[in-house]
C-alpha cells in the first residue's frame, strides 16, 4: 500500500527531468502547500529525479512520504502505451536498458530510419539529408517535423488528421492500425518484459491513464485480458481524462482480479494542481474504510 487511507496523495507528477516544468524542490514545496501525505515522481523514462533526491534533504521541503516511481513506454500489442512503475529498488532498476538514454538514442536512430524508409515507399516529400542527424531524441518526431515541414505532405497529413504533433503521434505512429506504424517491439521494451523487471526490483507496474489517451481499438477487451491475466499489477483508476463511468469500470475490474487502484494528476505545469488535474472532472478523495469516493467537476460524466 502507498498511502494511509483517509489521507490524499498524488502518484503521477512530472518534474524538469522530463516534460514537467517544475524542479524536483518545487514539485515538493508544491505538495506540501497542498497538504498531500504520498507523492510519486514519475517522469518518462528516466528515474534521474530520485537520484537528486540523494542530494538535498527533502524533509526541508516536503513532510510526507515520497514513493520511487517512474512513467515508461511499454509495447502491448504492438501498441505504444505507458505505465506507472512504483516501489523500486532505485539501485536495481537503474541497470534496465528502458531506462538508458545510450539506448534510447541508438534506437531513436533506427526508429527515423525506418520511417525514412517507409516514407520514402508512400511518395512523401522527405530530404535525403534527414538521417545525417546523429542527435535524435525520438527518431519519430524528428520524422513527424521533417515530413510536416514540406508543403507537398500537407494535403496528405490533413487527410490523415496528422496534422497536429500529438495526433500524428497518437493516431499515425503509437497504434497498431497507425499508417506509420512499425514493429515497436524491437526498439521499446514489452509489458511482459518490463513488468518482470519492475517486480524483480521490488515494484509494481501499473498502466497509466487506460482511457482519453489511447485511440486503440476496443480498451475494455484489452484491459479485461490484462486484468484477467495479471498482466500488469493495476490500473490508474483516477485521471483527469478518465470520466466517472470509466473509473467505476476500472475499480470493478481491479477489484474482479485483486489489482492495485492509482490515482494521479498527470502534473505537468504550473497551472495544474497537484492532487488532481485543473482540467479534472474527478477529485479524489480516499476515506478510512480504503474506499474511493468521488466529486464531480465540470463535465463529468455518469
Amino acid at each position: 500500500m502507498f498511502y494511509t487511507p483517509g489521507e490524499e496523495m498524488d502518484l503521477h507528477i512530472h518534474t524538469s527531468f522530463s516534460d514537467g516544468t517544475l524542479t524536483v524542490p518545487q514539485i515538493l514545496e508544491r505538495a506540501e502547500e497542498a497538504k498531500l501525505s504520498t507523492i510519486s515522481i514519475t517522469d518518462h523514462n528516466t528515474i534521474e529525479a530520485y537520484n537528486f533526491l540523494k542530494t538535498i534533504k527533502p524533509k526541508d521541503y516536503f513532510s510526507g512520504k515520497i514513493v520511487t516511481g517512474a512513467e515508461i513506454n511499454v509495447v502491448v500489442e504492438n501498441n505504444l502505451l505507458e505505465c506507472l512503475i512504483y516501489n523500486f529498488d532505485v539501485k536495481k532498476i537503474a541497470k534496465s536498458n528502458f531506462l538508458s538514454k545510450t539506448w534510447r538514442e541508438e534506437n531513436a536512430k533506427k526508429i527515423a530510419v525506418e520511417l525514412f524508409n517507409k516514407a520514402k515507399t508512400m511518395g512523401l516529400k522527405i530530404r535525403d539529408s534527414f538521417l545525417d542527424n546523429n542527435n535524435f531524441s525520438t527518431g519519430f518526431m524528428e520524422f513527424y517535423s521533417e515530413i510536416n515541414s514540406h508543403k507537398e505532405n500537407q494535403k496528405f497529413l490533413a487527410a490523415n488528421n496528422l496534422l497536429r504533433k500529438r495526433d500524428f503521434f497518437r493516431n499515425g505512429f503509437s497504434i497498431a492500425e497507425g499508417i506509420f506504424s512499425i514493429d515497436l517491439s524491437k526498439f521499446f521494451v514489452t509489458l511482459s518484459e518490463l513488468k518482470k523487471v519492475v517486480n524483480d526490483c521490488g515494484g509494481v507496474m501499473v498502466l497509466a491513464h487506460p482511457f482519453g489517451v489511447y485511440n486503440i481499438k476496443r480498451p475494455k477487451k484489452l484491459y479485461k485480458h490484462l486484468a484477467k491475466n495479471h498482466l500488469v499489477d493495476g490500473f490508474e483508476c483516477i485521471h483527469y481524462q478518465v470520466n466517472l463511468k470509466q473509473t467505476k469500470f476500472l475499480l470493478k475490474l481491479c477489484d474482479k482480479y485483486n489489482l492495485i487502484k492509482t490515482a494521479g494528476s498527470d502534473f505537468h505545469r504550473d497551472n495544474h494542481i497537484l492532487e488532481y488535474s485543473f482540467m479534472s472532472n474527478l477529485k479524489t478523495i480516499i476515506d478510512y474504510n480504503n474506499k474511493l469516493h468521488f466529486v464531480k467537476e465540470g463535465n463529468a460524466k455518469d
